[in-house]
């Protein structure tokens, strides 16, 4: 029997269902391994933008911010938390990723069949050929799976970003040109309402990130081509109107900053020139990724080679590892380890296999039926070939095969080129620097959409093997089965249910600040998560947050009023004794000390003379102290222009002196003392953001992750906030004991980490951790408040004799490690251990 129309509708709706069976795969997996709150990397910021409906950082994601404001609508509390809920959403878009990119499969495996009938003709009517109908299907699904489960996309499917959006809307124009170029190949013409959705979602696309384009560059060509929309012009107007229509959500950020500016949300979009300087990233520099001073590191060959081993080495189901995840081998990845020869062999492999496909098998004159290879035969031999061929209705006739689109057209041809551009343009403009393993993982997450068109290739290519084999959905079977079982293997280093570390790490830099504290963040991770608590889960409402690499923009001085416990004494952040400085702008120095003075006594002239904001919006103004609140100032990491801050501290006379707070750090004149409840306070603080991080010795997170990068800040501030807190106590006579006792808990907690890393510590730690046990013993002070004892101690007089004990033990690491007699206190600590130990053998 031949194929008809009701068949061809069967196949079309098993195909159809076994693509979308991919999706559902993808969200069944996704969802038991969310996030169990907000993640790293931007989502914060995007998060708290959605929950404020404010403006994102450049280009301002118009589209996901609204979608976060809908989903964070006090009507959905019942769904749980906004993290999640966002985090859902992701899922959700992932899923629909993959069903997109198992649709654009299927088609790409079509056109594989069809032109294994065409240069096979023998072949066609085997036996394994019946399983036809599943087997455009399978290969599809085939090509979902393996990109929707692969652990990159995985990763950035659980969690709110922007890249599940985007992953969703690509996917879907990839399909949608499918179906064009399908429907063309079939000798139709494309509906305009299938061209007209493809429109609105290429806008929609541009609205979210601005990758897309990289993948418009090559499908608007090929739907323009294979529609004849050049022989269509109401078509093609009604094309640009929904494009327009997608792009809409732009609008926004003028609106947005014109009438309901919210504090930290970035750039001044009021103005046209602001607007545009927003949109086309001027800030980063609008054709580049990175914005540090470390620039282009790697060149577009070494780019490209990591890329085709990252995929072969991490993504394909058969090269999973397997390593714990904390593994150091595994830093910062296992693709940076391949010579880079070997990089680049495995890229131009791909590249033979896509050519290959997309070559196809073109046949020979006169060969377009199933008796054309053999050449002309008599009518009779031609009426029998063709009752053998019609026994078989999955053969297509001999009028398809006939429609076969050329090569420019087919639809492995614009997924090849498309990965192509792609790869050619961002790995020429990208200038991030990959030997950080931090920065590499943040450069990884942009692979996730050429890594759609190497796995519909890859998929092309087993469907190929299947159709050769005779049994092609046995072979698209087996490979699924296959990465069921590396899902599997892999779920425990996937799952996030259990992962809130950026979100404790938020609220311990919250919850151990002072009252009415605006904290300067210097990191992305601490901004983001003390953004999203602050915005969408109301936690430490009295605690204004600003990003310092935002304050150092010019346009900040449009937002500066927005802030109220705060006084910026001028423009914008610069550096100390520059001429931006002279022209209006402030240093760090000139911030500290604006926000040590009195209350009662504050009082600066704001000059909002940028060249974005209009001047009869924004005008000069005086803030007095009546409008401001008196909370401290705090600075969290390592902020730029750092040098300027060291230099004020370090002044002579010294004007300012500083103090703890969690994992910031305070500051007040140096005329005013410091007590030792102000000490005892500032200890209580760092536990307070140590225990609320829930910080465990092992980092369990590899280096090019953000849950890494919060694990490494969170040790080391806790380790130079012991610092400068014993520093503080041993200044007093008598010394703080509350200050003393509490250093030394610190250090015992860093010290416990290292051991149990089996690293060894650092002489610094050992020579102040030595410090803080000697004080101890000599100490005279009774505490102001509740003591946390270090050595497992049972009360002050016991940690005492313990102590004393601890000096030699911790001492005598010291004087033996190598980078010991470089210090200055060398000497010093020898000979107090002389004593201490004579003392002790008199003692005994």
């Amino acid at each position: 029997m031949r194929i008809t129309s009701n068949g061809a509708a069967s196949m079309q709706l098993v195909t159809e269902a076994l693509c979308m069976l991919a999706g559902f795969v993808c969200l069944a997996v996704y969802v038991p391994t969310l996030y169990a709150s907000i993640p790293g990397g931007d989502s914060g910021e995007l998060a708290a933008e959605g929950c404020l409906l404010g403006v994102a950082h450049p280009p301002g994601y118009p589209l996901i911010v609204w979608l976060y404001w809908l989903l964070s609508r006090p009507a959905l509390a019942w769904a749980g938390p906004p993290a999640y809920r966002f985090n859902l959403a992701s899922a959700t878009a992932g899923a629909v990723a993959a069903w997109m990119v198992a649709r654009t499969g299927a088609h790409a495996a079509r056109f594989v069949r069809l032109t294994h009938c065409l240069s096979r003709p023998q072949a066609a009517g085997g036996k394994g050929q019946r399983d036809l109908p599943w087997a455009d299907g399978t290969a599809g699904m085939l090509a979902g799976l393996v990109w929707g489960l692969s652990p990159l996309v995985w990763m950035y499917h659980v969690g709110a970003e922007v890249f599940a959006l985007n992953n969703a809307l690509v996917a879907t124009l990839l399909a949608l040109t499918a179906d064009v170029c399908a429907r063309a190949a079939d000798g139709k013409v494309p509906g305009s309402l299938l061209v007209w959705t493809g429109a609105l979602v290429s806008g929609l696309a541009l609205s979210n990130q601005h990758t897309s384009v990289l993948a418009l560059a090559v499908l608007v060509p090929a739907v323009f081509f294979a529609a004849q929309l050049h022989n269509r012009p109401a078509v093609l107007v009604g094309a640009a109107a929904c494009t327009l229509l997608g792009l809409a959500p732009y609008a926004w950020l003028f609106v947005g900053h014109s009438y309901f500016r919210q504090p930290g949300s970035w750039g001044d979009c009021s103005s046209w020139a602001g607007w545009l300087h927003h949109v086309s990233r001027a800030d980063y520099g609008t054709f580049q990724l990175y914005s540090g001073s470390a620039g282009r590191a790697e060149s577009f060959a070494e780019r490209t080679g990591l890329f085709a081993t990252e995929v072969l080495l991490r993504q394909l189901p058969t090269m999973w590892e397997t390593e714990e995840p904390h593994a150091e081998s595994l830093i910062p990845s296992a693709a940076r380890k391949v010579p880079a020869w070997a990089q680049m062999s495995l890229a131009v492999g791909i590249a033979a296999v896509a050519a290959a496909l997309c070559m196809g098998h073109q046949p020979s004159p006169g060969a377009t039926g199933t008796a054309g290879a053999e050449g002309p035969r008599k009518a009779k031999d031609k009426t029998k070939s063709k009752r053998r061929a019609a026994d078989h209705a999955t053969l297509p006739s001999k009028d398809s095969l006939e429609q076969l689109p050329p090569r420019s057209l087919n639809v492995i041809a614009v997924v090849v080129v498309s990965l192509a551009v792609y790869i050619a343009v961002f790995h020429g403009l990208s200038n991030m620097p990959l030997a950080d393993p931090l920065l590499y993982g943040v450069h990884a997450r942009f692979w996730m959409q050429p890594l759609m068109q190497v796995s519909i290739i890859g998929a092309s290519a087993v469907a190929l093997a299947g159709y050769r084999s005779g049994f092609p959905t046995a072979v698209n079977a087996a490979c699924i089965a296959l990465l069921s079982a590396s899902t599997l293997k892999n779920w425990q280093g996937q799952d996030q249910s259990a992962n809130s570390v950026i979100a404790d790490y938020g609220r311990g830099l919250l919850e151990s600040l002072p009252a009415n504290a605006t904290l300067i963040t210097s990191y992305d991770f601490q901004w983001t998560a003390a953004r999203y608590l602050s915005a969408c889960e109301g936690l430490r409402p009295d605690i204004e947050v600003l990003n310092a690499p935002m304050v150092s923009f010019k346009w900040f001085g449009a937002q500066s009023h927005l802030y109220r416990n705060a006084v910026f004494p001028g423009t914008h952040l610069v550096k100390a004794l520059t001429q931006p400085h002279a022209d209006g702008g402030f240093s760090l120095p000139d911030l500290v000390l604006a926000n040590m003075a009195p209350s009662d006594s504050r009082e600066t002239k704001d000059r909002l003379d940028h060249r974005y904001a209009s001047m009869k919006v924004f005008k000069p103004r005086i803030v007095s102290g009546a409008a401001k609140s008196s909370g401290a100032l705090a600075i969290a990491g390592d902020v730029m222009h750092k040098a300027d801050l060291d230099n004020l501290m370090n002044s002579a006379p010294k004007a300012v002196r500083s103090l703890p707070a969690g994992y910031s750090t305070t500051f007040r004149p140096s005329m005013t003392p410091v007590t030792c409840k102000e000490i005892a306070h500032a200890v209580t603080s760092v536990f307070t953001a140590h225990d609320t991080a829930g910080l465990q010795p092992h980092p369990h997170f590899k280096l090019d992750t953000w849950e890494r990068a919060t694990y490494i800040d969170s040790w080391t501030r806790t380790e130079d906030s012991a610092s400068a807190i014993l520093e503080e106590s041993i200044a007093m006579n008598p010394s703080c004991i509350d200050g003393v006792v509490g250093a030394a808990a610190l250090f015992e907690r860093v010290l416990d980490k290292a051991e149990a890393l089996g690293q060894k510590p650092s002489a610094s730690l050992l020579k102040n951790f030595g410090l803080a046990l000697l004080h101890i013993v000599r100490g005279k002070s009774a505490p102001v408040l509740p003591l946390r004892l270090p050595l497992a101690a049972t009360s002050l007089e016991n940690l005492k004799s313990l102590a004393a004990e601890g000096v030699l033990k911790v001492w005598g690491a010291f004087l033996e490690h190598p980078d010991a007699r470089s210090d200055s206190s060398f000497d010093t600590v020898q000979s107090v251990m002389s004593q201490l130990a004579t003392i002790l053998g008199t003692r005994s």
